[in-house]
């Protein structure tokens, strides 16, 4: 049975799976940190980026930063060694989104900016400014070990999610997603509905007074949105 009260929400065989808190992750951040940039390496969009590895460090340590302080996150770890298989940041989009760092960051690289761009024309299609706090939980990001990928660690870590979003009354979770695999489980697991896509090679911005294409690596982007009440 699922806790959500609790530090520790679920045990299976293999995965103990926790609320993410500076007390359950017990100094672990640089661990966390480091499988939030291995996530990064396996997206094409942030493969077509190009950012270095530090600049990458400090988006990743604000997010994990930013969960620990909101403490509306999941991780799973290995239940014989403790070691963190696989995470899913997320938060009140009205109220704890962070964009200090965002923005840092895109000054640094014009790719950054490119995809801050990109996602926020995706939200357009979705006006958050008469969304009521504590309405709205947004899924920033989640990630499994590769060497866990195909052992349905990352399905039951999105269904927690959104079982620990509903159980803290929130009406809808909001989440972008390009792996095939993880819009199957937020659409078809989750009773998800795509609210918008996006095929990356035909989307273009102007930069310094031309067109441009910023992602041209196949890769569609969705935004899924899925409904928490009965």
């Amino acid at each position: 049975k699922n806790d959500m009260d609790s530090t520790t929400i679920l045990v299976t065989d293999t995965v103990v799976y926790k609320k993410l808190t500076k007390e359950t992750l017990q100094g672990r951040e640089k661990e966390l940190v480091d499988l939030v940039l291995e996530t990064f390496d396996e997206n094409p969009l942030h493969t077509d980026i190009g950012l270095r590895g530090d600049e990458w460090r400090d988006f990743a340590e604000a997010e994990v930063k930013n969960a620990l302080e909101t403490e509306t996150s999941i991780f799973g770890e290995d239940k014989d060694t403790a070691e963190i298989l696989c995470f899913i940041l997320g938060w009140d989009i009205k109220r704890d989104v962070p964009s200090s760092v965002a923005e840092t960051v895109s000054k640094r690289n014009s790719k950054f900016h490119h995809l801050m761009a990109l996602v926020e024309g995706m939200l357009g299609s979705f006006p958050t400014d008469d969304i009521p706090e504590g309405h709205t939980f947004y899924g920033s990001m989640g990630g499994t070990k590769k060497s866990c990928n195909g052992k349905g660690i990352g399905k039951q870590l999105r269904l927690l999610m959104k079982d620990f979003a509903k159980a803290k009354n929130f009406q809808q979770l909001l989440v972008f997603a390009a792996n095939p695999a993880t819009v199957h489980i937020w659409v078809n697991l989750c009773h998800g509905k795509i609210m918008k896509s996006v095929y990356c090679p035909d989307w273009s911005i102007e930069d310094q007074g031309k067109q441009i294409n910023p992602f041209p690596t196949e890769n569609t982007y969705h935004l899924v949105l899925v409904p928490l009440t009965n």
